[in-house]
């Protein structure tokens, strides 16, 4: 039984994300998904809720946490012991590997930045707001 570990920074949740997690799933028996505690466009809460909702058929733990992956020098017990780890940082993924946890960078989006996904939730928002405001 092989058991994974992703370490995400999802703000906001995005489907290239999702696709990234996917293949993970199909690779493991086990996968925690552990997403950083850092809201910066989305509370923490709503973005686990969101991955809950993606992850339910796939019975997926989700942990949130607020360590700093980039100079983390032991995993919390719910993130130990796992025979991969995937992160989406290329910091997270230089400093874990310099530990030497068998780490792998996450695929994602070509061409999409976090700040252009950022961007364009942000821009989504705006619309929704001018929309319920005009409608009134």
């Amino acid at each position: 039984m092989s058991k994974a570990v992703i370490i995400l920074e999802s703000q906001p949740p995005h489907l290239g994300q999702f696709i990234a997690v996917k293949n993970v799933l199909v690779k493991h028996d086990e996968v925690v998904l552990c997403l950083i505690d850092k809201p910066i466009i989305m509370q923490t809460d709503k973005m686990s809720s969101i991955w809950k909702t993606m992850l339910y058929e796939y019975g997926t733990k989700i942990y949130t946490s607020t360590l700093d992956f980039t100079s983390v020098s032991r995993f919390p017990e719910e993130l130990e012991n796992a025979d991969a780890y995937y992160v989406s940082d290329k910091h997270v993924f230089v400093h874990l590997n310099s530990l030497g946890y068998p780490v792998e960078l996450l695929g994602h989006v070509r061409g999409y930045t976090d700040v252009f996904i950022r961007s364009a939730y942000r821009q989504g928002l705006s619309y929704d707001y001018l929309i319920d405001y005009l409608s009134k």
